[in-house]
């Protein structure tokens, strides 16, 4: 088996090895067993994939592992915006919002089937949370620090035409321009990862690594590589790791017996998604006057995001829960400003994330996530060549990428100029209650290293965000739907009930249990 793997180019989704899922697993860590890597990228979120991608454009031999699926931490909930730094104008950074407008029009030119404009409506409300000739006047000097690339902010004296919100309520706002992604974030992270993942450059997710070791004579760090879901193993080597691990940064240093001049403060951000009202076709913004937060409505596919909280947090364990009181809070804003009567059965999904926030080790302030800066930091700890990210955002992604690289090249030298490989065209499939069709499960297993009918309904297609109860469907219409896709990913069929089993009890008790009591 191990001369045949040898003999060929092989990635995830190779035909020779799609036969039994577990041999082909088997073969992806007899591949990596034994190899000797540039770099080791700890943690496969926006800024693991987007380092990832960087390091294998430039020749070098690079290995991305995640202890859970690609993008299964924060980077699956975000906004999906792509900001130009509007925040930063309160601060009067304007090099940042510069850096920031000149990075999101640069995602729109050059990934345009990734990235796409997006229209935005600022609303105020009859009270006037701010002064509106401000909040045109700092528009405007937004639109000029983008040099103009958006369309000219425009200033609306009254929003009547939008049935779904709530009468009398506004007294006009602005409109104006940002960018959004196309699919979802998950996907956003899969394409930078999927095109490199072969035999010099190897992505591996649900993979930890242990009896991590720095040689210093050789400058190279050993390391053991432990398959979480079939128990396959490896060792391997790299010159350079980069801790890319989001939130979990600062545990991953711990382990490398790393001390970093940084360190991270944690945002919870909860949205709730709804069924789409049918008007709304633009991402409206609406003025909280809390703590100079906003709540959003962002249309996505057959439903809306409502949201974010925003909330300082301390445990990842309770960053990763949305409460009650976050849920009935997204609740009355969305009812407050929408022509609905929300009420929990009416949500569709719920999505909760952490963001790490970079400051300073000897930062002690307990301040508002808002009153924090959402730039990127970058460690490099030359003693035992480890590069470390902190913070950072979808649109800066791209610049940090890029740091990284100017910090590693000049230690590297390139070995292979290989070409990523172009995958077979996408095949789709219907699913239940969606009008379009989604990536066949078939095809995300053989071409996508989707493993687990999680990663594939959470993150290879939005069905798990745009059906209720993480697509089992409000009454579990869709069990039998779930369990075909269960076998795609099971051995027989006995493992893919266990599977689906173990799929409705973590929809009762992370979704069904939340809303009750809301």
């Amino acid at each position: 088996m191990s001369q045949l793997l040898e003999s060929v180019s092989i990635s995830p989704g190779n035909p020779l090895i799609q036969q039994d899922l577990s041999s082909a697993r088997c073969g992806l860590f007899e591949l990596a067993d034994g190899m000797h890597y540039d770099v080791a990228v700890i943690g496969a979120g926006i800024s693991g994939s987007r380092i990832f991608h960087q390091l294998c454009e430039q020749g070098y031999r690079v290995l991305l592992i995640d202890k859970g699926d690609f993008a299964c931490g924060t980077s699956q909930a975000s906004g999906m915006m792509i900001w130009g730094g509007l925040l930063y104008l309160k601060d009067l950074d304007f090099i940042t919002v510069a850096k920031l407008c000149r990075a999101r029009d640069e995602w729109i030119a050059r990934v345009p089937h990734q990235v796409r404009t997006a229209s935005l409506i600022y609303l105020q409300g009859r009270k006037g949370l701010r002064n509106r000739h401000l909040v045109h006047a700092g528009m405007m000097l937004y639109w000029l620090m983008g040099s103009l690339g958006r369309r000219f902010p425009k200033r609306l004296l009254e929003f009547q035409d939008a049935s779904f919100l709530k009468p009398g309520r506004f007294r006009g706002g602005l409109a104006f321009e940002e960018a959004v992604l196309h699919d979802s974030d998950s996907r956003f992270v899969l394409d930078w990862i999927m095109p490199h993942a072969g035999q010099q450059t190897m992505a591996l997710n649900h993979c930890t690594v242990g009896e991590l070791k720095f040689h210093e004579n050789e400058r190279r760090w050993n390391f053991d590589l432990h398959d979480c879901l079939q128990g396959h193993q490896a060792a391997a080597s790299a010159r350079f790791i980069v801790n890319a691990a989001g939130v979990w940064t600062d545990r991953v240093n711990e382990t490398l017996a790393v001390e970093s001049p940084y360190r991270h403060e944690m945002s919870k951000g909860v949205y709730i998604s709804i069924r789409r009202p049918e008007a709304l076709d633009k991402i409206l913004i609406f003025d909280t006057g809390k703590d100079a937060d906003t709540f959003t409505v962002s249309p996505w596919g057959p439903v809306a995001l409502c949201g974010p909280t925003e909330a300082r947090v301390t445990s990842l364990h309770a960053g990763f829960q949305p409460t009650h009181d976050e849920i009935r809070s997204l609740l009355q804003m969305s009812n407050e400003n929408l022509n609905v009567c929300l009420r929990p059965e009416d949500i569709v999904s719920l999505r909760c994330g952490v963001r790490p926030l970079a400051v300073r080790r000897d930062f002690n302030k307990i301040v508002h996530p808002l009153e924090l800066s959402r730039r990127h930091l970058i460690h490099h700890d030359r003693s035992r060549n480890v590069v470390s990210v902190y913070g950072g955002k979808l649109t800066s992604c791209s610049l940090m990428a890029d740091q990284v690289s100017a910090l590693l090249s000049p230690h590297l030298r390139v070995k292979d100029h290989s070409n990523p490989h172009r995958l077979p065209p996408r095949e789709m499939e219907k699913f239940p209650g969606l009008e379009h069709p989604v990536p066949a499960a078939t095809w995300c297993r053989d071409y996508e290293s989707c493993l687990t009918l999680d990663d594939y309904l959470r993150r290879r297609t939005n069905i798990a965000q745009w059906i209720p109860r993480r697509g089992l469907g409000a009454n579990s219409e869709n069990t039998q739907a779930i369990r075909r896709i269960a076998r795609v990913f099971s051995a027989d069929a006995a493992s893919a009930e266990t599977a689906l089993m173990n799929y409705q009890a973590s929809v009762s008790e992370c979704y069904d249990r939340i809303l009750r009591a809301v």
